[in-house]
């Protein structure tokens, strides 16, 4: 199966975000017509509490380095050694990228090795659109604590996060510290979505989150109080 792809944001998960304070517990809903409401509609008149978004940039990131510190889950080798003309044989594992992609367009999702977490094509394949505004393609956001942390306020380009490289992206892309940025209007060619479960319940506590359960740290949005980003990267 296929990765869905070139979907703008827009379509995916819009929402009104006039006003909103940056804090995660105050994400506005996701728009009328939209996958991800489509999908949380179909889930809670099944009976289920728990709803579905888009990762924020720290999510994905977590969840890309599975447990890792260093640019690439299997490595230790830097995104800065590579570049457009480089090979990486390594990454060749777990990723479709410009070097071994066999045809135009995205692959099955599977093709190639997970991380840690058993998350598949993290890298390449199908670029992945996250929930924050885009407020720079480096450094981290050292005074924000992840547990109320989702990017920027606003954006005056209305630009998103984009994560993980695609199909056609260079070794030095397709890693767990690269991140660029889309209108949330353009359709991105190659530009897909990983979801996060958020549990249907008014409290998640520390010990949930820091239990050891891969499954558990994905889906809660919340990493557990007076935690920074420096204690993840």
């Amino acid at each position: 199966v296929k990765p869905k792809e070139s979907i703008s944001w827009d379509s995916f998960r819009g929402g009104d975000w006039t006003g909103w304070d940056g804090a995660y517990a105050n994400v506005p809903a996701p728009g009328d017509g939209t996958f991800v409401k489509a999908l949380n509609d179909t889930v809670a008149a099944a009976g289920c509490a728990d709803m579905f978004d888009l990762c924020t940039s720290f999510q994905w990131e977590r969840a890309a380095r599975a447990g890792t510190r260093t640019d690439y889950f299997f490595s230790d080798k830097t995104a800065a050694e590579f570049g457009s003309d480089d090979d990486f044989p390594d990454l060749w594992n777990y990723a479709w990228f410009a070097k071994n992609f066999p045809s135009i367009g995205v692959q099955d999702v599977g093709g190639k090795s997970p991380n840690a977490w058993g998350l598949y094509d993290v890298y390449g394949n199908a670029y992945e659109q996250c929930l924050d505004w885009h407020e720079g393609n480096s450094g981290l956001v050292k005074d924000k604590s992840l547990e109320d942390y989702a990017g920027a306020s606003s954006n005056s380009y209305s630009n998103r996060v984009v994560r993980g490289g695609h199909y056609t992206s260079d070794a030095g892309k397709c890693s767990s510290v690269f991140r660029t940025y889309q209108k949330t209007s353009t359709v991105l060619e190659a530009g897909g979505f990983r979801l996060i479960r958020k549990p249907g319940t008014s409290s998640i506590t520390v010990s949930k989150v820091k239990s050891g359960s891969p499954e558990k740290d994905i889906a809660n949005p919340i990493y557990g109080t007076a935690m920074t980003a420096t204690d993840f990267f």
